[in-house]
């Protein structure tokens, strides 16, 4: 097959960088591996300068002004991402061979908060695309079942599940980790820093985004002698984070999956999280964790209890290893009309 992916989102965009990142290029290289064709059109470096939403723009009217090529007609699938904060035009003729990607569905409350005033023009796109292309692929099962489409979630580096685990330093000093993109709306910083009024244990926040205003926010809620904001962090780094915490929090507001849970749940950490990443994450009870008292309530049980953490880790791991990545390749080579496990080389 000859695939053609469209997303803004890129490994190292400046703006993003996230899940979906990560998901298209393990899916590209094991793709290749197979003998496909797999081409990835993104913003490019020189658009990502421009800023947050004008890249958006720049890369919407690259793909407004190529819709015409003739090389997009050699194509036998468009993978398309889409976001309504970056929509992109794709030609009637070529609408039949798209197969969309959903992460997540917003409401107009959550876009008000996120866009302001191009809030409705969002959503309305959002719900004119889902009836535009028929063929859709979802993340969660909970979209799955919401969208009537399959679901197909990412894997993660079979390595994590090599990684020993820590849950109390040598000195007997534990703390919490988030880890993802600085976005205070989608990903509930807000909700984490007010749940952290009431636990005493230290919390790491690291990710990509505006460092200066989650410090702020910390500051504000006289939270600095046991916050620490460090922004992005490089990949050893991570890893080691994971494997010393105590358990990772992710109060996200709305999420396509969450990787970083399951990469957590990999390397032996349970995963305090809300209903926005319940199909990514074992259940530690019955209950997600939405709200400021919920998480903080949690966040203070696990500090206290150092062997329940250990154990829900341990089985949030065996729980996570059903995710692969060679699988997620399966999956979606067979939604994209192809036969899993197909291997396409060519002599």
């Amino acid at each position: 097959m000859k695939i053609l992916h469209i997303s803004y989102d890129s490994l190292g965009n400046l703006w993003v960088n996230g899940g979906g990142a990560k998901r298209t290029d393990e899916l590209r290289s094991r793709m290749i591996e197979r003998g496909h064709v797999f081409d990835w059109q993104y913003a490019s470096p020189d658009e990502q300068k421009k800023g947050k939403w004008w890249s958006r723009l720049a890369f919407m009217r690259r793909m407004w002004v190529n819709r015409n090529d003739p090389a997009l007609d050699e194509y036998d699938v468009i993978s398309y991402e889409f976001s309504p904060f970056c929509p992109i035009w794709i030609p009637r003729r070529l609408r039949d061979r798209v197969v969309l990607s959903i992460y997540h569905l917003h409401d107009l409350k959550s876009l008000v908060r996120k866009v302001g005033p191009f809030a409705l023009g969002c959503w309305w796109l959002q719900w004119r695309v889902l009836h535009k292309y028929p063929r859709k692929i979802a993340l969660s099962t909970t979209m799955g079942h919401l969208l009537n489409c399959p679901a197909i979630p990412p894997g993660v580096d079979g390595d994590l599940f090599e990684i020993e685990p820590e849950y109390t330093a040598a000195d007997q000093s534990h703390f919490f980790l988030y880890l993802g993109r600085l976005d205070v709306e989608m990903k509930g910083i807000d909700l984490l820093l007010d749940a952290w009024k009431g636990v005493d244990s230290p919390l790491w926040i690291c990710g990509r985004g505006d460092v200066d205003e989650i410090e702020g926010m910390s500051k504000a809620r006289n939270l600095t002698d046991r916050v620490v904001v460090m922004g992005p962090v490089p990949e050893d780094q991570k890893r080691d984070m994971l494997r010393r915490c105590r358990a990772v929090v992710m109060p996200s507001r709305y999420e396509g999956w969450g990787i970083v849970a399951v990469e957590a749940q990999a390397c032996a950490k349970l995963v305090i999280g809300s209903e926005a990443v319940r199909d990514a994450t074992y259940r530690i009870s019955d209950q997600t964790f939405n709200t400021p008292e919920e998480i903080q309530r949690q966040a203070c049980i696990f500090a206290e209890d150092e062997t329940r953490a250990r154990e829900l880790g341990l089985a949030s791991r065996e729980w996570a290893r059903k995710f692969s990545w060679d699988s997620m390749t399966d999956q979606m080579v067979e939604a994209f009309g192809g036969q899993p496990g197909s291997d396409m080389r060519r002599p």
